[in-house]
């Protein structure tokens, strides 16, 4: 989910980038409809122009969790290359997969988010930190790793975050990261 939620928002990001004056809606295909409409409508709504500006950036979330009805309309709006930008992000399951096709048909950019290795997990709590301004040791990866395994990404990046930011100089040995998690 994390890498996944990166890859929308670098998505969004590059899109509103290119298309500054349009707004950006996020709607979640997987739940219910709050507004009494179907989710379609609302999405379909959602993807309308303004009065006077242009059409919007739109996120759809979850598309596995959409409805027949939800799924043709988006794929109509992919189809649609001078219509709305579209961002949708999918959990890989067989459901959605027809919506993850047409976006690939039409030419779209699909980015895969496969469940990273061990050695990429570590790369990605490096970079991290570097990001944060900080630096990991070594060892601290190594302890980091071996506390909270790499069953959760958000938590090890959580606490990257967290021992760059408690660390003078954002610099993270053994040392610090054995206060963080004794043993």
């Amino acid at each position: 989910p994390l890498l996944v939620r990166r890859a929308a928002d670098e998505a969004v990001a590059e899109l509103t980038s290119r298309y500054p004056d349009r707004s950006v809606r996020v709607l979640d295909a997987g739940r219910k409809s709050e507004s009494g409409s179907s989710l379609a409508e609302e999405v379909a709504q959602a993807a309308s122009p303004s009065l006077f500006g242009d059409p919007p950036i739109l996120q759809i979330d979850h598309i596995e969790g959409a409805d027949d009805a939800l799924q043709v309309v988006v794929k109509d709006l992919i189809a649609d290359p001078a219509g709305t930008a579209v961002v949708i992000t999918h959990n890989g399951a067989a459901r959605g997969r027809g919506v993850v096709n047409a976006a690939t048909k039409s030419g779209a950019r699909v980015v895969k988010c496969a469940r990273p290795n061990e050695r990429e997990i570590r790369r990605m709590a490096r970079d991290e930190a570097a990001a944060r301004g900080g630096r990991l040791s070594d060892p601290a990866e190594q302890w980091l790793v071996d506390a909270l395994g790499t069953g959760s990404l958000e938590l090890l990046i959580a606490a990257v975050r967290q021992a760059v930011t408690d660390t003078p100089g954002g610099r993270v040995d053994e040392d610090a990261v054995q206060r963080m998690f004794p043993q």
